[in-house]
């Protein structure tokens, strides 16, 4: 990763091939309804500051160099959801408006904790986030 102008540069690969193409076991999706509301915070380095409080239609990030950021949130599934970014603090950020994510989680670690796999949808680049 490289940061240009204020700006993660990145591009994330799959450490463990697995989870290229790896979905969560039916069984185990109701279990990711312990992650529809509440507060939640990243594991990685680059967003260890951040914070993500999760309401029922709301998701908003907020911490470190990355300032404040609304989604509106859409449950398709127990495991699947979407973001659509209603807000972005930051001016570099605001060309984000609009956007939209799909997320799906792909495994759970912990009942705190989980993987997942996300791509911006609205986009013709189709970009892992």
């Amino acid at each position: 990763m490289k940061m240009t102008n204020e700006c993660w540069q990145a591009v994330y690969y799959f450490v463990n091939e697995k989870y290229k193409t790896y979905e969560l076991p039916k069984e185990d999706r109701k279990n990711c309804q312990i992650f529809h509301r509440g507060k939640f915070k990243y594991e990685s380095p680059a967003y260890s500051e951040t914070i993500i409080k999760r309401r029922k239609r709301n998701q908003i990030e907020k911490g470190g160099k990355g300032g404040k950021q609304k989604y509106r949130i859409i449950w398709t599934d127990d495991h699947k959801y979407q973001l659509k970014t209603v807000n972005m603090s930051l001016e570099k950020d605001k060309h984000k408006i609009g956007n939209i994510i799909d997320v799906e989680i792909i495994e759970i670690i912990n009942e705190r904790t989980y993987l997942y796999k996300g791509y911006i949808t609205n986009d013709t680049s189709n970009d892992v986030v």
